[in-house]
């Protein structure tokens, strides 16, 4: 866009932003009732998807030397240690502790909003 917003370029965006919405809203209501009638199996596909997708998402990654000057698509990513890791560490440990507290309190405010709504 660079700065130049007319009606054609609002208009495609409210068209992907209408897609966007029911794509979230439809897939959460297939996610529910996959949950509702498949628990187990729902479950394990989602703990299969995270888990596999572990190595994609993993920060302590570098670029392949033979890779770099190609295309983000068609790098090749290797894993290093922390120890050889070119970033902060430290950061990346701080923001999985502040990830996890966020997870434990949606959580414990979850069980809490449905504790008190069943005991209404």
């Amino acid at each position: 866009v660079k700065g130049q917003i007319d009606i054609d370029i609002l208009g495609r965006l409210a068209v992907f932003a209408a897609g966007c919405l029911f794509g979230l809203l439809a897939f959460s209501r297939l996610l529910n009732y996959l949950l509702k009638h498949f628990r187990d199996a729902t479950m394990a596909v989602l703990i299969g998807l995270m888990v596999g997708s572990v190595g994609r998402l993993w920060p302590l990654q570098r670029v392949t030397p033979e890779t770099a000057e190609l295309e983000l698509k068609y790098q090749v990513f290797e894993w290093v240690s922390p120890t050889k890791y070119e970033g902060s560490v430290l950061i990346l440990l701080v923001l999985a502790v502040i990830a996890a507290a966020v997870v434990i309190a949606a959580d414990h405010f979850t069980r809490r909003m449905q504790s008190s709504a069943a005991a209404a």
